[in-house]
C-alpha cells in the first residue's frame, strides 16, 4: 500500500489548498482554478508545474497574495472545495447589474451614468475582488487596490455620490417647484460645512461606506485615516460648497406668503403693495383655508384665478416655471414606450398627452353629441 502523502501549508505559495477524499487522503487543490489532483501530486515539483503551465501569469505572485486568494477561496462556500468552481468576473457582474437597473428603470441606455451609484458601492464591496481580477489581467490598476489611502478615498467618493443622489431624486417629480428645488439645494449647501468639521474630528457619520472601511481595516491592522487624505477630502467639502453657489444664488428669492398666504408674514410685505390688501382679506375667510389643506400648492392658487388675480399672476410665476428636466425626461419616457419600431409610423402626439396628461376625460360630455353604433 502506497504512503498516503500529507498537506503542507508551505504549498500555498504554489496556489494549493487541500480537499479529503472519500479514502481520508488529502488531495491538492488549485484554490486558482479549482482543479483537484491526485494525492501522489501533493508534492512541490508537481504542484509548482501545474502553476507555471496553467497559471504562468501567477508564478511570480508573491505568498501573500496567495494567502489572500485562499483565503477568498475558502471564503466562497462548500462547492468549490469540491471542484464545482464559479467563474468570478466581478466587473463583468458590475455591467450587467447596470444593464439591468436601467431595463428596471425602462430608460434608454444613455441613462446609465445616472445609475452608477449602487455601481461605485459594489466596487467598495469587491474592491479585494477586483484587485484579483485586474493582478490576473497584469493591469497596474491592481496597486491601487492594494492602497489604504486609495480605498478610502474610493469609499468617500462612493458617499459622497450617494449624497448627490439622495439631492437629485429629492427634487425629482411633476409637483416639484423651483421653490422645492431652491430650498433643497440651499439646505445642503448648509449641510456641508457641519460634514466638514465632523471629518476633521474624525466624526464620520456622514459617510457611512468610508466609516465601514475604516472600522474593518481598524479590526485588522489597527491603522486609520492619515492627516494629508482627510485634509484632500475635507477641500473637496470646500469645492462642493463653492460650486453650488452656481445653482443656488442668494438672489433667488420667493415671495414668503405663495408658501402659505395663511401664515405667512405680512410686516415683510410693503404697504405700498396693493397685493397687501387681498392677503389680508384672503386669510379671514375659513373656507378658503379649509381648501388650502386639502389641495396642493397648484391647485389652490389656480382656483383664485377669478377672485384674485393679481395674487394668482405672482404665485404662478414662482410655481409655473420648470424646476428640472423631469417632465421633459417623463415624456420622452412615455414617446419611447408608445411609439416603437413595430409602431413607427404612428402620430403619438393624442396618445402622449392622454399618458402625461393628469386630467381625466369628462367621458359623458364626449359622448353627449355622438351616436352610439347598434349592433348588428
Amino acid at each position: 500500500m502506497s504512503k498516503k502523502r500529507k498537506y503542507n501549508e508551505d504549498y500555498v505559495a504554489f496556489g494549493f489548498t487541500f480537499i479529503t477524499g472519500s479514502d481520508g487522503s488529502e488531495r491538492p487543490q488549485c484554490f486558482l482554478c479549482g482543479k483537484v489532483l491526485a494525492n501522489a501530486s501533493l508534492k512541490p515539483a508537481k504542484l509548482k508545474e501545474h502553476l507555471i503551465s496553467v497559471h504562468p501569469k501567477n508564478a511570480r505572485d508573491s505568498v501573500d497574495s496567495f494567502r489572500s486568494r485562499k483565503a477568498l477561496f475558502e471564503k466562497a462556500g462548500t462547492l468549490p472545495k469540491y471542484g464545482f468552481v464559479t467563474t468570478q468576473k466581478p466587473c463583468l457582474e458590475a455591467s450587467y447589474k447596470v444593464a439591468y437597473n436601467i431595463a428596471k428603470q425602462k430608460k434608454e441606455h444613455m441613462i446609465g451614468e445616472t445609475l452608477i451609484i449602487p455601481c461605485a458601492l459594489r466596487l467598495v464591496e469587491l474592491r479585494k475582488e477586483v484587485s484579483l481580477f485586474l493582478r490576473d489581467k497584469q493591469s497596474p490598476l491592481s496597486e491601487k487596490f492594494d492602497s489604504e489611502e486609495f480605498t478610502y478615498a474610493l469609499a468617500y467618493l462612493a458617499d459622497i455620490f450617494s449624497h448627490m443622489n439622495d439631492v437629485n431624486l429629492s427634487m425629482q417629480g411633476p409637483a416639484v417647484t423651483i421653490m422645492d428645488v431652491t430650498e433643497r439645494l440651499q439646505a445642503f449647501q448648509a449641510k456641508l460645512p457641519l460634514w466638514k468639521r465632523r471629518l476633521e474630528t474624525g466624526n464620520f457619520a456622514n459617510f457611512s461606506m468610508l466609516e465601514e472601511t475604516l472600522s474593518q481595516d481598524r479590526t485588522s491592522n489597527g491603522k486609520a485615516i492619515s492627516p494629508s487624505l482627510l485634509a484632500n477630502m475635507s477641500e473637496t467639502l470646500d469645492r462642493f460648497q463653492q460650486s453650488f453657489k452656481s445653482y443656488c444664488p442668494d438672489d433667488l428669492n420667493y415671495e414668503t406668503w405663495i408658501r402659505n398666504p395663511f401664515l405667512a408674514d405680512l410686516s415683510t410685505v410693503p404697504d405700498d403693495d396693493l397685493a397687501k390688501d387681498d392677503l389680508i382679506e384672503l386669510r379671514t375667510r375659513q373656507m378658503l383655508r379649509s381648501e388650502f389643506n386639502s389641495k396642493n400648492l397648484e391647485e389652490f392658487w389656480c382656483s383664485l384665478a377669478q377672485v384674485y388675480p393679481c395674487l394668482v399672476k405672482r404665485a404662478m410665476a414662482a410655481l409655473v416655471p420648470f424646476a428640472t428636466t423631469y417632465l421633459c425626461e417623463a415624456g420622452f419616457s412615455a414617446l419611447l414606450t408608445i411609439k416603437t419600431k413595430q409602431r413607427n409610423r404612428l402620430d403619438a402626439k393624442d396618445d402622449m398627452r392622454v399618458a402625461l396628461s393628469k386630467t381625466t376625460p369628462q367621458f359623458r360630455a364626449l359622448v353627449e353629441d355622438k351616436q352610439q353604433q347598434p349592433s348588428h
